[in-house]
């Protein structure tokens, strides 16, 4: 997958992670940085993966704008695609889509529109990378809309406009969930903790 990535975008980094820790941080409303993922726990809020096999993972890390449909015209986009590196038919992609909310108020305003807002980004992304090969329409996607920053559960207030979570997952074969924490039980499996 990520050779077939390279052939239809440029502006993105990667990192090949094997270990136990996974941790995904979108620094640019933090520093100005960049989307970066570590296997020792930042000093800043993170997405956390627990890898207890130590399953060999691609993280594809998108740059602004790096999803181009013609020349200044750019699809939505998330944080980050991953994926086993061991190519097999039946193992996960996952979509992170991150939003650096100091409070569970802010989260889940009405006129931020968060929820409505990141799920779009992860639904913009695969249909990107479907029409262009790179993932068979026939394959879940599995997408985490996370709020680092938020402690508590914030399951419960996830509520997406339009659209339910089950509607998400027959029409776009993407399988949504507010978290921060997920574990790789496999290359065919992640679970969400």
């Amino acid at each position: 997958m990520k050779d077939k990535i390279k052939t239809v975008i440029s502006k993105y980094s990667s990192r090949i992670l094997d270990c136990e820790n996974i941790f995904v941080v979108d620094f640019k409303n933090i520093n100005g940085g960049e989307i970066e993922c570590f296997c020792d726990k930042p000093e800043v809020d993170a997405v956390y993966i627990n890898n207890p096999s130590n399953i060999e993972s691609c993280f594809i890390l998108f740059d602004d704008n790096c999803l181009e449909i013609s020349t200044g015209v750019c699809s939505k986009q998330c944080e980050c695609i991953a994926f086993p590196t061991e190519n097999h038919p039946k193992s996960w992609i996952l979509c992170i889509e991150t939003k650096y909310s100091h409070s569970h108020e802010n989260a889940f305003r009405e006129e931020n529109n968060y929820p409505y807002i990141m799920i779009e980004k992860i639904k913009e992304t695969v249909a990107y990378f479907r029409k262009r090969g790179v993932i068979e329409e026939k394959k879940q996607v599995t997408g985490i809309v996370s709020f680092p920053k938020l402690i508590e559960d914030f399951s419960e207030s996830f509520k997406p406009k339009g659209e339910s979570i089950e509607d998400i997952l027959i029409e776009h074969n993407i399988l949504i969930r507010p978290t921060n924490n997920l574990k790789i039980k496999g290359v065919k499996r992640i679970v969400f903790e």
